[in-house]
This record gives structure tokens, sequence and C-alpha cells, in this order.
């Protein structure tokens, strides 16, 4: 679409309906938001923000803008959606496959760098970005998180069962997150497609303040959500194939809501329901769940594990205080590749790579450089990195923090 911008932060799956502005000079904001801005500060502040890099006033009012114009979807404060049928349906028709491909192919593809765009819905204003944005900025990869909500009391899954967001059936649910992927595609970006379950009650109550949404259930509703959850694989690893995704995680993190049994269940019996997917299967685990109740996943059906660190910041910050990297820095890492390694996959990617929760004041670029560079030691050849910021709003935003700077001078590592 002519002067259209992507939004590919996956906040509570609005995708194709959120549109966002990119990380530097916006040049393809929608007509109506330039000139909403050029109502509220002035036509020379609407000019520059087309050529240059918003200041927070400026980011501000465009991110009101895109509101009140109906190109951000529904109503919070943040951007996110409102609850029940006031939600805006997000547009589910399927965009054109033509032309794309897969730039990943096998395990012994290039790695590639990315930056992680699908946080956690209770904060949609964590990522603002255009596929171009980042291509122009030196990334060859965004990983995308795409939620699937459930009822928490009785483990239903709810598309095509409710108002607003969640009118819509499965594969027309799928259909509203094909633009983002499509632009990617098209932009020269590999993609990776992570699909976790949420617990959308949960979800609601975060978005009226009630803090992050809350990923556990009953164990008694383990049972139905799991058959219901695996019972939609093979049409979500159908759409992933259809747009030559790259890399595919049909359950990313499935012991963060089920048990370790269950999760682990899941886990092995995903392969065999994402066989029309050709691309690489990539299975991500929580960890701490598995550890806890001394379970092993069994990982032999996937072509890589995804290893992630949510501390990055926080050790930055320790290493700035101390000059010393905590013992065990990585041990996440290291237990979930030991995992892999002992089911037979050979190759790794760093799905999260970067802060979970807030961390003030920011660390250094140095000390943050001091840290990632301990990680990659470590683990030095992950086929894709995906790099992100704290998704709470009182952390900078990705573009402002020092994992911004470190991970563009990461590239010419990829």
């Amino acid at each position: 679409m002519k002067r259209s911008t992507l939004a590919i932060a996956a906040t509570l799956g609005l995708s194709a309906s959120l549109v966002s502005s990119p990380a530097h000079a916006q040049p393809n904001l929608p007509d109506s938001v330039i000139e909403c801005v050029a109502r509220e500060l002035g036509t020379e502040a609407a000019q520059q923000i087309q050529t240059q890099r918003a200041n927070a006033e400026q980011e501000a009012v465009i991110r009101q803008c895109f509101q009140s114009s109906g190109n951000a979807g529904g109503g919070g404060q943040s951007g996110g959606p409102s609850s029940g049928s006031e939600q805006r349906v997000p547009k589910s028709k399927c965009a054109s496959t033509k032309g794309l491909k897969r730039y990943v192919k096998s395990t012994g593809s290039p790695n590639r760098l990315g930056v992680n765009i699908g946080q956690y819905p209770y904060n949609p204003g964590a990522f603002y970005y255009s596929p171009t944005t980042l291509a122009q900025d030196g990334y060859k990869a965004v990983r995308y998180t795409m939620q699937m909500y459930y009822d928490g009391s009785t483990g239903r899954l709810l598309h095509g069962k409710g108002d607003g967001i969640l009118s819509l059936k499965l594969n027309k649910w799928l259909c509203s997150h094909s633009d983002e992927i499509r632009e990617a595609k098209r932009a020269g970006l590999a993609v990776a497609l992570f699909v976790e379950l949420l617990n959308y009650s949960s979800v609601m109550a975060s978005q009226d303040g009630g803090g992050p949404p809350n990923f556990d259930h009953p164990d008694g509703i383990e049972s139905r959500l799991s058959k219901e959850y695996l019972a939609a694989v093979p049409q979500i690893a159908k759409f992933a194939e259809r747009y030559k995704v790259d890399w595919f995680d049909p359950a990313n993190e499935a012991d963060k809501g089920f048990t370790a049994a269950n999760a682990a269940r899941i886990v092995k019996a995903a392969p065999k329901r994402a066989k029309s997917f050709k691309g690489l299967l990539v299975t991500q685990p929580l960890v701490t769940t598995y550890e806890e109740a001394g379970i092993v996943p069994d990982m032999s059906g996937y072509d890589l594990v995804s290893l992630h660190d949510g501390d990055i910041l926080r050790e930055a910050q320790n290493y700035e205080q101390t000059g010393q990297l905590s013992d065990r820095l990585f041990a996440q890492s290291e237990t979930a590749w030991a995992w892999a390694q002992a089911s037979g996959v050979t190759r790794y990617l760093v799905g999260e790579f970067g802060q979970f929760d807030a961390v003030t004041p920011a660390p250094s670029v140095a000390a943050t450089s001091a840290v990632v560079d301990a990680y990659l030691a470590k683990f030095p050849n992950p086929q894709g990195l995906f790099c992100q910021d704290n998704p709470d709003p009182s952390m900078d935003r990705f573009e402002t923090s020092p994992m911004n700077a470190v991970c563009k001078s990461l590239q010419s590592r990829f």
C-alpha cells in the first residue's frame, strides 16, 4: 500500500491492523498521521519527521496520531487493544505470496543478525520498526512472535469464538499476520516465526494495569488445551510454509504455561504435526520448569534449538559496578544447548538476546559489549541472533538502548 508503514510489533497479535512508526526517519507515515502531526506540532515538524529521526515529543504525538486516526488498532493509551467488542478486528485477508523466497534454506546457511520484534503484549509500545528500516540499519532477520489465545478456565482456544480480534477463525487469524511477514520478506529479511499460548483473560487484565500477563493456568485444563493446540499446529505450519518462513517454532516455551511433563509431550509431538513446513524447525525451552521437575525434553524432531538470555543488561550493570562476570552467567543457554545436543540437534540460534525487565540506570555500551562478548565466546556460531531491549516502559526503547549500539557492532560477525 502506498504510504503505509508496517507494524511488526506483535502486540496481542493485532498484527496487520497495527501500524507503527519506524525507528529512525519516518518516510512512509500514512497521510492521516502526517496531517495529525501537522495540526499538533505544525507543518515544519510534520515535514521534519519524514526525513529525520523524531524526538521524544514528536514520537509521543506520532503514537497518539496513529491511535486517533485508526491506524493503531484498538484503544489503550499504550497503543494496545481495548477489551471486548470494542476491539478493532484485524484485517483477515491473506497477503499475496508472489515472489517470496526462503533465505535460510538449511542448517549450513550463512548466519543472520536480527531483531526480536515480538514482545509480550502488556506493552505494545516496546518496538516500532518497519522492515525497510531494519534492512537499511544492516539487520538481516526478524523474529516475529505470534500469540494464540485460550480461555484460562476451560482450556479452549478462543479463535473464532469471541468478539473483536477473537471473532476470526484460525485461518483468518493467521492471515491477519501475513502482511508483516510478507513485507519483511520483501525487504530481504529472514523471518523466525515463534508461536506461543497466552491466557486471554490474563492479557486483558494486564492491559487494565494488572501487570504482566499470567502465563500459568490450572493443571486441570491442560489436557484439553494441549489437544486443541496440537490440532492447530498443522494449519499454522502450512501458513508458515506458504509464506516461506525461515525458522518456525510451533510451541515456543511450552514449559512457560504447561507443567513440564505436558510441555515435553507437546514439544515431542509438534514436529510430526508440522511436517508440511519445509524450512528449519526450532524449539525454545524456558528451561527452569523442566529443571525443577527433573525432565529433559526430547528435541530430536528439530533442526535447531533456540537459546535465550534475558539478563544481558542486568549483567552488564553488575559488570559495570564490580568489574566481574557472574558465575554460571549463561547457565540457561548452556543447559538448553546440552539438552539439544543429547537429542542430536547440531545447531542453535539465539532467539531472545537482551533484557526482559527494568534496569535503571542503563549500563554503558562498553559494559554491555563485555557481557555480549562473553556470551558469544561460549556460543560463537548462532545461525541467527535476535537482539531485543526491555519491553518495560521505564526503559529506553531499543534504538536508544546500549543493546542497539552493541547489536549494530555485531554486524561484522554475521
